[in-house]
């Protein structure tokens, strides 16, 4: 289907392949999702003058992508390899005149990807035709509308209009064993003219092309077709070997394995990833990169092969891999309170810490570090998020550890040292960050700072039960 002026005097096909009809506008092509690319054919007949241009647009999620094809004569004829990278994609073509202005576009045609459908299937509506009259509308007439793959047996749900004859064309490797249409098997046309002279469920497999055509003759608005695929003849492929892996920094794992081998006539189409027993990716070459995962984590990976018939072999032996330590992290604190002189009372439960000069009273936090790769502090920030404003701001010291988050009070608090590091001043219901690399002189376990304060105003901050948390940020080297 295409749109352009009454006036353009060519005739525009778009399809796949090398279809010599246009394709059907709004019905999806059923695609694996390992596969990578497919051919679209445009074919002009005529209409087309200097200056002209063919505009191929495919976009796959991401944005349209656009090429544009400068033509020579009055007609236009080519098959296009399409990029498939992601669960779905479009394709669509316009010509332009010398002005960039669009004289005629066709309608697209989509891609979406059928988990675990083997590489060499795909499947499409090539046609919906209704009883009598036309009876066409979105409602109605929406051809495959549930699909699955599971044990060789393509199952689909078609809705459309009641007495409608559905035409479905799809690719295969291999011959069906069976196909079911509404419960009943169907046998097989004995060559594609009978199949199309056929009014009621048919199919034909063209072994030339390895075309399958597919017709059901709807009794009702849905039925169902069941594709069982015959690969008593095939073997699984041989089972990956030599994998091995290594961690790619803190949250990703290389891993790479040979080839497997397949001696039948569905060759190996790809390899399955799994990590921890699910598997995470698919992958037509022989290396992975896992990403997102945590830190200073160990991670057991094995591999599979599949072939263009679907059929897996067992999974590889496993290789373990551990992720390597951040190089930076943020923590925030295990325990905090503040204790004020003149009094015996605990808070350590409290959503404040707090920083006075008069009365003396401190606030105590202890961070514990992990998990970092590097061997030293390249810098260290704490932040606190004060709720008041003081432009004298604070003071950070060092402190040891011999103290608890519910047993401290002014009278048992651990001393402090003599020198920190002071604050900027502090603006209301705001983090306020203090350069404290000075302090923290190692990579993991407990950190003690005492924040102290610079004037007889009080100063308050969230603690670790407040709505915002004090954090120590830690980049190693």
């Amino acid at each position: 289907m295409y749109q352009a002026p009454a006036d353009f005097t060519g005739r525009i096909v778009f399809n796949v392949d090398n279809g010599s009809r246009p394709y059907p506008a709004r019905y999806p092509i059923l695609v694996a999702p390992t596969a990578i690319s497919a051919n679209v054919r445009l074919s002009i007949s005529q209409g087309l003058s200097a200056g002209n241009q063919v505009r191929w647009i495919t976009n796959s999620g991401s944005g349209p992508v656009t090429t544009d094809i400068p033509v020579s004569g009055t007609s236009y004829d080519e098959v296009r390899s399409i990029p498939l990278t992601g669960s779905f994609t479009y394709v669509r073509a316009e010509i332009r005149d010398a002005s960039n202005n669009v004289i005629a576009n066709t309608q697209p045609i989509f891609f979406r990807s059928l988990n675990d459908l083997p590489n060499d299937k795909s499947v499409h509506v090539d046609s919906v035709t209704p009883s009598s009259g036309c009876a066409c509308s979105v409602a109605k007439t929406k051809g495959i509308t549930t699909s699955s793959w599971a044990t060789n047996r393509l199952t689909l749900g078609l809705t459309n209009t009641a007495g409608s004859t559905v035409n479905l064309l799809g690719t295969s490797a291999d011959a069906p064993a069976q196909i079911v249409m509404d419960g009943s098997s169907v046998s097989q046309s004995p060559s594609l003219s009978d199949y199309q002279a056929q009014t009621g469920d048919a199919w034909y497999y063209d072994v030339g092309t390895h075309h399958l055509y597919l017709q059901d003759r709807q009794g009702g608005s849905t039925s169902s077709i069941v594709v069982s695929f015959d690969t008593s003849g095939d073997n699984p492929p041989s089972v990956p070997s030599g994998l091995s892996g290594s961690a790619s920094g803190s949250s990703s794992v290389d891993l790479s394995w040979s080839a497997s081998t397949d001696g039948d006539a569905t060759p190996v189409a790809g390899y399955h990833v799994f990590r921890d027993g699910s598997r995470v990716g698919d992958v037509t070459g022989r290396s992975f990169t896992d990403t997102g995962l945590s830190a200073n984590t160990t991670y057991d990976y094995t591999v599979s092969a599949y072939d263009t018939a679907g059929l897996e072999s067992a999974q590889s032996d496993p290789v373990s891999v551990k992720t390597g330590g951040a190089a930076s992290g943020t923590f925030t604190p295990v325990a905090d309170a503040y204790v004020a002189s003149g009094d015996s009372v605990n808070r350590g439960t409290q959503t404040l810490l707090k920083a006075d000069t008069s009365p003396e009273t401190n606030s105590y936090l202890r961070f514990a570090a992990s998990g970092l790769s590097g061997s030293s502090v390249k810098s260290a920030v704490l932040k606190v998020y004060a709720t008041s404003a003081l432009s004298a701001g604070f003071s950070v010291r060092t402190t040891s550890g011999g103290w608890s988050e519910t047993g401290i009070v002014f009278a048992n608090a651990p001393a402090y040292s003599s020198t920190g590091v002071n604050s900027s001043g502090t603006s209301a219901n705001a983090y306020v960050s203090v350069d404290v690399t000075s302090l923290v002189t190692k990579t993991s376990g407990d950190i003690n700072l005492a924040v102290v304060g610079r004037s007889s105003t009080n100063l308050s901050m969230n603690s670790r039960e407040g709505a915002n948390k004090p954090q120590l940020v830690i980049t190693t080297e």
